[in-house]
C-alpha cells in the first residue's frame, strides 16, 4: 500500500507541474538564458511549494488551510505584483547578440523566491485537499501520519522529475549544438584550431587568424546566432501571439538543419563510445544506416532496434515500420529485397493509405499560369522514374497522374506533349526501361 500511494502522489505532483503557467515559463525562460541549474532552481521551488500545500492538506492543519483561503485575494496581490516585477525586469534587460553578459543570480536566491511565488497561489491547497480525499476513499485507509507523508513525498518528488525533465529537455538543445560548433572551430587536445568562419561567395571556408571579409563569424558569433534563433520564435492564434519555448523553432529555414545537427550529435557521440570502448566492428555495422532529420533506415543491421534507445534522446519517439524482413519504406521510397538478394525500389506515398481523397495538384480552372501547371506534370514524371525500379511500377503511377490531372481540366495534347518533353531530356532516367516512347505513351494514356 505504502508504494503505490507513493506512486500515485508521483503522478498528481507530475501532473500539477504540468499546468505550465507562470512558472513553468519562468523555469523555461531562465533554463534558455543562464543554464541548466539556473532552470533547476526554479523547479525546485515550485516542487518545495507544490510539498509545502500537500503536506498541510494531507496533515490535516486546518488551522493553516483557513488562515490562506481567507486571504486568497491579498495573497495572489503579493505574487502578482512580484510577477508583475520580473516581467518589467525582463523586459528593460537588453540582450547583446555578440556577448550576452547576464547578471548572475544565486541558486539559493531562485529557489527561495519561486517558493515564494508558487505560495501565492493558496487555492492549490483545496486541490490537494481534494484529491487526498478521493485516494483514501477510493483505499479505504484511514488518514494516518504515515500514509499522508508517503503522499506528500510521492507529490514533492513527481513535481521535482517534471522540473528536471522540462529543464533537461529545453537546456539539451542549446548544449548539442553549441558543443558542435566548438568543436568545428577546436583541435582534438582542445586546442584553437580556427578564429573565423567566413561566407565566401562560391563557399565558406575556416580562417586561423585573420580576414577582411565583413562576412567573418567567430565561434561566440554563431552560438549567439543560435541563441536568438531559438529564443524568438513566435506564432500568431486566434488573434494572440505566443513565443516557443520548448523544442526546435517551427516554421523556420533553420529548423530541419537544427534537428539534423541536434540527433547527429547523438549519433556521433554513441560511435566514439563504441570506439572509445574498442567495439569497432559493432561500429562498423551502423555503417549502412542513413538518417534524414528524423527518419531513419539501417540496412543490414539485425542489432539496430537493441540500441535504438541508446543512441537517440528519450523526447525522441522512435516507431518501427519495417513492414517485412525484406521490405519497409523510408521517405517517399518502398524498399523490398527480390528473391536473388537484389534491392528493388519503387514509389511510396502515405497518402494512398489514407480512405478520402486527396486534393492536390493544379486545377486549370484556377488561375495557375499554363506552363508551370504542366511542369508539375513533368517533375512528377521524374520523380517516378527516379523510384521506380520497375516499368510496371513507374507505368502504375504515371496512369494514376495523368488520369487525376485530366479531371481536373488538364488537356491531352498538352499532356502528351509534356510526357515526349519529359522522354527526350530525360535518357539517364528512361533508359533502364528500354521502352520507346511510343510505348510509353500508350501505356499511360490508356483508357484515358
Amino acid at each position: 500500500m505504502t508504494i503505490e500511494l507513493f506512486l500515485k502522489g508521483l503522478f498528481i505532483g507530475g501532473s500539477m507541474a504540468m499546468a505550465v503557467g507562470p512558472i513553468g515559463l519562468l523555469c523555461i525562460s531562465r533554463t534558455l538564458e543562464k543554464g541548466f541549474w539556473a532552470g533547476m532552481a526554479i523547479g525546485l521551488g515550485a516542487a518545495t511549494a507544490d510539498g509545502i500545500y500537500g503536506a498541510i492538506a494531507g496533515l490535516g492543519l486546518t488551522f493553516i488551510t483557513d488562515f490562506l483561503t481567507s486571504h486568497e485575494i491579498i495573497i495572489r496581490i503579493i505574487g502578482g505584483l512580484y510577477l508583475l516585477h520580473l516581467g518589467v525586469k525582463t523586459l528593460s534587460s537588453k540582450k547583446n547578440l555578440k556577448k550576452a553578459t547576464l547578471k548572475e543570480v544565486s541558486f539559493l536566491k531562485s529557489y527561495i523566491g519561486t517558493t515564494f511565488l508558487t505560495l501565492t497561489s493558496p487555492m492549490t491547497i483545496l486541490f490537494f485537499i481534494t484529491i487526498f480525499a478521493s485516494i483514501n476513499l477510493e483505499t479505504g485507509i484511514t488518514n494516518t501520519t504515515t500514509s499522508s507523508l508517503t503522499l506528500i513525498l510521492g507529490v514533492l518528488f513527481g513535481s521535482i522529475f517534471y522540473h528536471m525533465f522540462l529543464v533537461l529537455s529545453v537546456s539539451k538543445l542549446k548544449e548539442k549544438l553549441k558543443a558542435l560548433v566548438h568543436l568545428c572551430f577546436v583541435k582534438k587536445d582542445g586546442k584553437r584550431r580556427f578564429k573565423y568562419l567566413v561566407l565566401g561567395r562560391d563557399k565558406p571556408y575556416f580562417v586561423v587568424n585573420h580576414s577582411d571579409s565583413n562576412k567573418k563569424y567567430s565561434e561566440d558569433d554563431i552560438c549567439g546566432m543560435l541563441d536568438f534563433l531559438i529564443d524568438n520564435i513566435f506564432v500568431m492564434f486566434g488573434g494572440r501571439v505566443f513565443q516557443q519555448t520548448v523544442g526546435i523553432p517551427m516554421g523556420t529555414n533553420c529548423a530541419p538543419l537544427l534537428a539534423d545537427l541536434f540527433l547527429y550529435s547523438y549519433e556521433a557521440d554513441f560511435i566514439q563510445s563504441l570506439l572509445q570502448r574498442k567495439e569497432k566492428k559493432l561500429a562498423q555495422s551502423f555503417g549502412f544506416t542513413f538518417r534524414y532529420i528524423d527518419d531513419v533506415l539501417s540496412l543490414n543491421n539485425s542489432k539496430f532496434g537493441d540500441y535504438v534507445d541508446l543512441i537517440y534522446p528519450i523526447e525522441l519517439e522512435i516507431k518501427d515500420t519495417t513492414e517485412t524482413e525484406r521490405s519497409a519504406s523510408y521517405l517517399d521510397l518502398h524498399l523490398e529485397i527480390d528473391n536473388k538478394g537484389g534491392l528493388r525500389t519503387k514509389l511510396y506515398d502515405k497518402r494512398d493509405d489514407f480512405d478520402f481523397p486527396i486534393v492536390n495538384f493544379p486545377f486549370m480552372s484556377s488561375n495557375i499560369p499554363a506552363a508551370p501547371a504542366y511542369g508539375v506534370y513533368i517533375s512528377q514524371l521524374i520523380r517516378y522514374s527516379r523510384a521506380c525500379a520497375s516499368y510496371q511500377d513507374f507505368i502504375d503511377r504515371g496512369l494514376q497522374l495523368t488520369r487525376k490531372l485530366l479531371s481536373q481540366g488538364f488537356l491531352r495534347e498538352r499532356l502528351e506533349s509534356s510526357l515526349r518533353k519529359f522522354f527526350g531530356r530525360h535518357h539517364d532516367l528512361v533508359d533502364r526501361y528500354e521502352i520507346s516512347i511510343s510505348q510509353m505513351t500508350m501505356d499511360i494514356f490508356r483508357l484515358s
